[in-house]
């Protein structure tokens, strides 16, 4: 499989791209596709909400030559709310029944242009928010999402005349005092 995008909504992760089993031409055989976040840990897991797509983009990026992958688009849906609470990491894994076979794996691939080893974190939804969620696309792991810890949040920031000011609050104690700040721009130039 392949993750195409990931986009944020509210809470909710929509991870796009597509899965197939190798070797059998969805046309012939439409995949069922269901998906689901688990714990590698403690073996928890949670199941996803799954909208199936035609995805042409499949096809090129597969590039067999006598196998529509297509039907094995999709749309996933996770919500981020119910793995939020405790830091850790949550692996997507996807399951493909086609025919009389059935796979389940992760997601190791990113389709060209489309998302990025590490991806725009979850908006924290509240001032005391501890963790944040921030999907990541791992070499061993696959396509995963890592609930992480705050350890520093900002309680206000003003920017204008090309300057920036607020305050900064420390969230994990066992950082000590903090004793700088760098301001980077999008392009990646530090400018304060």
């Amino acid at each position: 499989g392949c993750v195409q995008r990931v986009t944020w909504n509210g809470d909710r992760l929509d991870v796009h791209g597509w899965a197939f089993i190798r070797g059998l031409d969805h046309a012939t055989h439409p995949p069922q596709l269901t998906a689901f976040l688990t714990d590698p840990v403690t073996g928890f897991s949670h199941p996803c909400e799954v909208t199936q797509v035609h995805t042409a983009a499949a096809n090129l990026w597969a590039m067999f030559r006598y196998q529509d992958v297509a039907p094995g688009g999709f749309m996933i849906s996770i919500d981020t709310g119910r793995i939020d609470r405790t830091p850790g990491g949550w692996q997507l894994r996807v399951t493909v029944r086609a025919g009389d076979l059935e796979r389940t794996a992760a997601i190791h691939a990113v389709a060209p242009g489309g998302a990025r080893p590490m991806m725009s974190a979850r908006n924290l939804r509240r001032a005391d928010d501890q963790n944040r969620v921030v999907p990541k696309l791992d070499a061993e792991k696959g396509f995963w999402l890592h609930v992480r810890p705050e350890r520093i949040q900002v309680r206000w920031l003003e920017t204008g005349a090309g300057k920036a000011t607020g305050a900064l609050q420390l969230v994990d104690s066992r950082l000590g005092g903090l004793a700088a700040v760098t301001a980077v721009s999008r392009l990646g130039r530090v400018v304060a």
